[in-house]
């Protein structure tokens, strides 16, 4: 049997771990009992340590595991909750996305992309426009059973930027998370034309029907027929009677439009007239074809 020599040292007894003191190491402040406090302790100093990694965050790249998404404990009613919540940065990234995707699907035409009333040239012809197309933009609300949607129709000669100021209104709802379908009128009808032979009609026309804000440029440039009197009757009739803003342009004002869209002397002309006038503020943008010049 070995021996130990007279010169080792007898080994100390094995000691148990000292117990951490976690109560000691929190940071916050909770409205919960002692007794909930030290139950919860343990994890209530994990998830500030989690916490931690957020301090001086500027967005760049996440330190979380889940992406953007910050771990809370607080006190509610005496007792400990933990939850995730996404932070400002991840908030700002998502309504980043949601903008790029509203953007490519608005329609919008390209040269309009983007642009700002700081490109719009404002003056005595068009300022009463450029005032509703605000009054849209900042969430214009109209009350009662009979008060008219936020629409908008904007008429005046060609070339006098309605669909410039259009495409603006459009962009800054876009930028407030809004979603926007613009539609050329003559294309669009073209469109549900083409439908017909590919049976997508209900999702064209869908699309315009429900979308949050539709836009119609340059109605009443499209050849006349009772099938284009139905199909705007429908659509304008629909939007109304469920409150959905629509913005159109003309070269026409409203009376003037229900001529055009009636050659024959019938009603169709008429009746998109008065929804039009039930539904949308019009107003008119005089002055010389900015493209001329």
């Amino acid at each position: 049997m070995p021996r130990s020599s007279a010169s080792e040292k007898p080994e100390k007894p094995l000691e148990a771990p000292k117990a951490i003191d976690y109560v000691s190491q929190i940071r916050g402040q909770y409205e919960v009992s002692t007794e909930e406090l030290t139950r919860n302790a343990e994890a209530i100093v994990s998830w500030e340590k989690l916490q931690a990694k957020c301090k001086g965050c500027r967005g760049e790249k996440c330190r979380q595991r889940d992406e953007y998404m910050i771990p809370i404990v607080e006190g509610v009613n005496g007792q400990l909750h933990q939850y995730f919540q996404r932070c400002k940065w991840g908030r700002k990234k998502m309504a980043e996305e949601r903008a790029k995707r509203l953007f490519k699907n608005s329609k919008v035409p390209e040269i309009y992309k983007g642009a700002t009333l700081y490109q719009y040239r404002i003056n005595q012809r068009n300022e009463q426009a450029v005032k509703a197309a605000k009054e849209i933009a900042h969430g214009k609300v109209t009350e009662g059973l009979f008060a008219k949607p936020p629409g908008l129709y904007i008429h005046g000669p060609r070339g006098t930027g309605k669909t410039l100021l259009a495409s603006i209104l459009a962009n800054a709802l876009m930028r407030e998370g809004k979603a926007v379908l613009f539609e050329s009128v003559p294309d669009f009808l073209n469109e549900i034309r083409r439908s017909y032979k590919e049976h997508t009609t209900e999702a064209v026309t869908e699309a315009a029907r429900t979308v949050e804000y539709l836009f119609l440029d340059d109605i009443g440039a499209e050849r006349t027929s009772a099938w284009v009197e139905e199909q705007l009757f429908s659509l304008l009739n629909h939007r109304m009677n469920e409150r959905l803003p629509t913005i159109i342009t003309s070269n026409y004002d409203v009376p003037d439009l229900a001529d055009k869209l009636s050659p024959d002397d019938g009603e169709g002309g008429l009746r998109i007239a008065s929804r039009i006038s039930g539904m949308c503020e019009v107003v008119e943008i005089g002055g010389e074809d900015w493209r001329m010049k």
